[in-house]
């Protein structure tokens, strides 16, 4: 069997592997969206907070082999905007008001020179 190369799915065994796009509302509010795969339409839960990087696994819809289909791993990607509209940044302003934390407050810490 000859497996040709897909721009969106990589083949690892009997898994299909593929980043999946988000939107930052998707990632902060949580969301239950629709995707397609090589069989069709699947409808993936993105949970609250998931973090880019991290993955999401949809089973029984990957590669069949050895009389079982593999499963798709789905690595979460953020997709922003090219582009941010004045109510938008207005909204994050606000948002950067309520939040008084230094992602960077303990991040020198962790590093030894």
């Amino acid at each position: 069997l000859d497996v040709q190369e897909h721009p969106i799915w990589k083949l690892q065994g009997e898994l299909l592997v593929t980043e999946l796009p988000v939107s930052l509302d998707e990632i902060v509010l949580g969301a239950k969206i629709t995707v397609s795969t090589p069989d069709g339409p699947v409808q993936v839960t993105i949970p609250c907070g998931t973090l880019p990087g991290e993955t999401l696994k949809v089973k029984g819809k990957g590669f069949p082999l050895n009389n079982r289909r593999g499963d798709i791993v789905f690595t979460i990607s953020l997709k922003l905007p090219d582009q941010w509209s004045d109510e938008e940044l207005a909204l994050f302003n606000q948002l950067k008001s309520l939040r008084e934390d230094d992602p960077r407050k303990d991040w020198l810490k962790s590093i030894r020179f």
